[in-house]
């Protein structure tokens, strides 16, 4: 397991250490209100885990909001885009997300849940324009759903996606005052899942440049780069088209090295449709009329993937979008590689030896685990006092979870730099540490 601490004596996260795929998984869609209940039904998550070997779905919910330059986010409940009345997909219920995490712990799979917002009127996520409204309202959806993933355990909260124009640097002050506030209610993992490029008016990979990323657990990036400059083009040989990746995922890399972080790729993914190389982001393309399906097209993209980040030692996991709960009308030129060559890939992958097994922690028993060090009060001045490994065992058995089951979180303080965790706090069962910006990734077997 990956772990954040410093002043432990624990192996340095770097480079070098041996690789672990952590996180193998599949982000899992649902686009109307009782779709995650219809999946479980069908079987789709058993089909998931059986054909692809998967051990984390993410489940994916959306909300909506007018335009980019609007705050009135909410879930869609009537079936209707209320700018156009045109039909439109419902989100995802409580009562149906509930019923996504119970059919994931029966096949044995770990979830991450992953809110999303998008504009009616049709405008990129990464376009939404925040002001103090927004913002209020974003806090306000984050936290019901942090609210339910420490309520059923689920693992891990992704914080955001793609909100490439609301990440810029002079919105820091407010996503660590949002990261704040999650952690007083969630004990689970945290990651935001930031885009690979960025848009017209802010070139260049979202990522590099998110100031916030030393609060959180992960490094998300959702990565859809393209492998052809047209639609036309056929697959390029597989060494060029790693060649084009290259600088990208140089980039990835040095982050993870600068912020201390291992990376999970929070999305990726191609449709197996005709051109989809120039542009695996468009989904629009899978939709149109003529469209015709490219199932090799697809299948490449899948082993550039893997031949790009399979045995990199900062790569934690992979989410591939997508497992859809319920089969699209679309799905031959979709996405999802179910049924598809594609999935050969991910099933060899996520099979081979350096794809670790499954190791269940869920928010409660990752906040308990967390517990390896105290501090000495709100605002303390110093850096907080070990309780000792004896502490935390003591605390997982008063639980029922054996100590065994995952390594022990510690946070401490980097003393020669005088650092001190931001805003620690009491969360349901353990004192929850922040991260600072001198903390390091250890490993602890």
């Amino acid at each position: 397991m990956l772990l954040l601490s410093s002043g432990c004596a624990e192996e340095v996260f770097t480079p070098q250490e041996p690789p672990e795929l952590r996180f193998a998984g599949f982000c899992y869609t649902a686009y109307q209100h009782d779709a995650f209940r219809q999946g479980a039904a069908r079987g789709a998550l058993q089909e998931l885990s059986e054909r692809t070997r998967a051990r984390w779905v993410a489940i994916s919910v959306f909300e909506y909001q007018s335009t980019a330059s609007s705050a009135d986010i909410a879930p869609n409940t009537s079936g209707r885009n209320p700018l156009t009345g045109e039909p439109w997909a419902t989100s995802s219920t409580e009562e149906d997300i509930r019923a996504a995490v119970a059919d994931a712990r029966r096949h044995g799979l770990a979830c991450m849940l992953k809110p999303h917002v998008d504009c009616y009127s049709g405008e990129w996520r990464g376009s939404v324009r925040p002001d103090s409204a927004w913002f209020r309202a974003y806090t306000a959806m984050l936290l019901r759903y942090a609210r339910l993933a420490q309520e059923l355990g689920i693992e891990m909260l992704c914080i955001g996606t793609e909100l490439v124009t609301a990440t810029q640097p002079q919105y820091t002050t407010f996503w660590e005052r949002l990261i704040d506030t999650v952690r007083r209610v969630y004990g689970g993992w945290l990651l935001y899942a930031a885009n690979w490029e960025g848009t017209p008016e802010l070139p260049g990979p979202e990522f590099v440049r998110i100031r916030f990323w030393h609060r959180l657990d992960f490094v998300g990036v959702n990565f859809y780069p393209p492998l052809t400059s047209a639609p036309e083009e056929p697959p390029p040989p597989m060494e060029q088209a790693l060649g084009r990746w290259q600088r990208l995922v140089e980039a990835i890399a040095e982050l993870a090295r600068a912020v201390g972080r291992p990376v999970i790729l929070a999305e990726v993914g191609c449709p197996s449709v005709e051109g989809a190389l120039a542009a695996p982001w468009d989904w629009r393309r899978t939709q149109e009329p003529n469209a015709r399906a490219d199932l090799h097209a697809q299948e490449f993209y899948y082993e550039a993937v893997r031949s790009a980040f399979q045995g990199r030692p900062w790569l934690a996991g992979i989410f591939w979008w997508e497992w859809e709960s319920i089969p699209s009308r679309t799905e031959l030129t979709g996405y999802t590689p179910r049924g598809k060559p594609a999935e050969r890939v991910v099933r060899e992958w996520f099979r081979s030896p350096r794809s670790a097994p499954l190791r269940r922690e869920p928010a409660d028993v990752v906040a308990i685990l967390r517990a390896g060090w105290t501090s000495s009060g709100q605002g303390a001045r110093t850096a907080p006092a070990p309780r000792g490994w004896a502490a935390v065992r003591a605390d997982a058995a008063r639980h029922g979870i054996p100590h065994t089951s995952a390594p022990a979180l510690c946070c401490s303080s980097e003393r020669e730099h005088g650092a001190v965790p931001h805003g620690c706090s009491t969360a349901r069962m353990s004192l929850e540490c922040r991260a600072v910006p001198q903390h390091r990734w250890h490993m602890r077997g």
